[in-house]
């Protein structure tokens, strides 16, 4: 039983989370969880459980006396990501070099050269 609870959570989450990435829910909408879960056409409680997930991962907002929400995002909150992301890919990049091959770098080396003479002619 349990691991079905899991499973309609998780099934919940997705669903939520893409119609959020969709913009079906745009910032600002209400999370209703009736709505939803007729949707899903399942209960309300894993519906209940997804968006407490989501509001701990920052994507929903509980407003006290009033529901949940899509979190808008704010300037800060994208800088904050742009930064996490440089971080991400300069470590990821790091970790990438510590397995490249001779023929690899070769590779990477005339895709340079390419953008380097197509650079070079665009700023003529």
């Amino acid at each position: 039983m349990e691991d079905t609870s899991k499973n309609l959570t998780e099934y919940s989450y997705q669903y939520i989370k893409q119609q959020m990435e969709q913009n079906v829910l745009a910032p600002g909408s209400r999370l209703v969880n009736r709505k939803l879960a007729a949707e899903l056409g399942v209960s309300a409680i894993p519906v209940r459980e997804a968006i407490c997930r989501l509001a701990s991962e920052g994507f929903v907002e509980h407003i006290q006396g009033s529901g949940a929400f899509v979190r808008e995002i704010g300037r800060e909150d994208l800088d904050e990501l742009y930064v996490l992301r440089d971080l991400l890919e300069s470590f990821a990049a790091g970790e990438a070099a510590l397995y490249i091959t001779p023929q690899q770098l070769d590779d990477l080396q005339f895709i340079i050269d390419e953008m380097r003479e197509i650079t070079a002619l665009m700023n003529e």
